[in-house]
């Protein structure tokens, strides 16, 4: 079971930036955004660690992945031409949220903001050679990929099926844990389903925001 450690990423603050709306121009905030990206850099340690297993599809919105049966719901149409899933979990480990925490409790409430902020950039490093992984092996056989998926953020796919996606995988090389209700500690880590087959089109990775309950307000939707 593969881990990938020492990921090497770059944070921008423009990111961050453009959630602060009309405050961006205000050199305090931007002064604290390229703190965070340089704080982020410091505190984050972005690991992973993935698998790949067998597809089968099961009736009444199910689907088997390895040997564990996820209730997916009524998007599981979504996995209908997956012969393979790269299944992994990521995280940009527990020091960033600890600090990020300790400074939304005190004075430095903007400064924590976007320090969790830009923890969310550094989970995302962590996904990025997953990408990389996941579209290399539909290239070479000549196949697509899904959207990328994970319980909880498609409608349907309850967060409390996270431990029946992660008990396929070895959390403890990157610390990571489901916790009561299917949420991962640290905080800053998320699941990660990708199928590929070949009657999919799709050659590069995007997210299922389109199918995702919080699809009107995330900030870090895909367009």
């Amino acid at each position: 079971m593969p881990v990938l450690r020492d990921i090497a990423f770059d944070l921008d603050p423009e990111p961050l930036l453009r959630l602060q709306g009309s405050a961006a121009g205000l050199p305090a905030v931007r002064e604290a955004a390229a703190w965070a990206c340089a704080e982020a850099a410091r505190l984050a340690r972005p690991a992973a660690v993935y698998d790949w297993f067998a597809v089968q599809h099961l009736a009444a919105a199910r689907v088997q992945v390895g040997t564990a049966v996820l209730e997916v719901g009524q998007h599981a149409d979504l996995l209908e031409e997956a012969h393979e899933a790269l299944v992994a979990v990521m995280t940009a480990g527990p020091e960033l949220e600890a600090e990020a925490a300790a400074l939304m409790a005190g004075p430095q409430i903007l400064r924590g903001f976007l320090l969790q902020a830009a923890g969310d950039l550094a989970l995302g490093a962590a996904g990025a050679p997953l990408a990389d992984i996941v579209q290399r092996a539909a290239a070479e056989r000549g196949w697509g990929l899904s959207l990328g998926l994970a319980p909880g953020s498609l409608v349907g796919w309850s967060l409390r099926q996270q431990a029946a996606l992660c008990g396929l995988l070895d959390l403890a090389p990157i610390g990571v844990s489901v916790m009561p209700g299917g949420v991962l500690a640290p905080a800053k880590s998320a699941s990660l389903l990708v199928g590929i087959g070949p009657r999919y089109r799709a050659q590069h990775l995007r997210r299922a925001c389109c199918f995702c309950g919080l699809r009107q307000t995330c900030l870090y939707r895909d367009e």
